[in-house]
Order: structure tokens, then sequence, then C-alpha cells
């Protein structure tokens, strides 16, 4: 047998161990090495929670999230933070990218009202856009026949506006 294998997977619940190294997390953050302080909270929270100490894993978690978000590891932060809020609510769960995963995080479906109002909010935007559409058709048969100026003026105004409404609803769509 390995003496190596015994250290990496020690048996034992270690505390003093693991309050050592949640100070050096915690001397990595102060020093701005946010990566390491990040990977030292999530790997002491995750042997916390393995040990049943939900509370301070949770704790963990969060600290971890806050130092990967400010080194713009945005979807790690908040996969950590699903973990901690469900630690919180009392389903401790693994998150999906973890190679030990026995109970994959579930997403929540959006409710169906909330996906028939999406789904009503694009068929308003496409109806708008065609009658836009449609009216501007129009408006360009009507210059082609043979009618009177004053009629040209105002179909010209009126289409003018009408891609000006346009153009600022679309703008707004867009941001």
């Amino acid at each position: 047998m390995n003496g190596n294998n015994e250290d990496k997977t020690p048996k034992s619940f270690d505390r003093n161990l693991l309050e050592t190294g949640l100070k050096r997390a915690e001397e990595y953050e102060k020093q701005g090495n946010f990566e390491d302080a990040a990977k030292k909270y999530e790997l002491i929270g995750r042997e916390f929670e393995r040990h049943r100490e939900l509370t301070l894993s949770a704790k963990l978690y969060r600290n971890a999230a806050r130092c990967y978000e400010k080194i713009e590891y945005y979807e790690k932060s908040r996969e950590l933070l699903t973990m901690a809020t469900n630690i919180e609510k009392g389903c401790s769960v693994q998150p999906q990218s973890d190679p030990l995963l026995k109970n994959p995080v579930k997403e929540e479906p959006k409710e169906p009202q909330a996906i028939k109002k999406d789904i009503i909010d694009i068929i308003k935007q496409y109806k708008i856009q065609f009658i836009i559409l449609v009216i501007g058709i129009f408006l360009v048969l009507f210059s082609l026949i043979d009618v009177h100026k004053d009629i040209h003026l105002i179909m010209f105004i009126a289409y003018s506006i009408m891609i000006v409404v346009y153009l600022l609803k679309l703008k707004n769509i867009l941001s």
C-alpha cells in the first residue's frame, strides 16, 4: 500500500487543520489573491459540508462565490451561491459540474404564466412590425398611383412618423 493515498484522502475530520486552511484563505483574500482564496474557501466548505457542518459550509461557499465574482468567474460564483442557498434551505446538493455528483441540481422551470406572458410580448412585437411593414407597402403603392401632391406629402409625413416610432420601439426592445 502506498502512503500517498492515505495523505490525499484523510479519513478523520481534523477541525484544527480546516481552521488553519480557513485562516490561510482569509490571508489570500486580504492579499488580493482571490483565485486561491476562492479555491480554499470552496475546498474547506466541501469538507465541512461532508461532515454536516452545514451553516459554516454555506458561509464558506458564499465567501468563495464573492472571491470568484471579484475575478469575474460569474458562473462559478452563481453555482456556489446556489449551493449555499440550497444548504440554507436544508437540501444539501452538489453542483452539476462536480465530478462527485450524486444528486443533480434541478433548475426550477419558469411558471407557465411567465412563459405565456413572454410569448404574448413577442407576438405583439411581431404584429407591430408587420403592421408597419404593410402600411409602408401601401404608402409606396399609393405614391406610384397618380394622386394629388398634398396626399403625397401627408403620406410621406405619416410614414416618416411611423418609421420613427418603429425605430424607437425597436431601440427599446433591443436595450
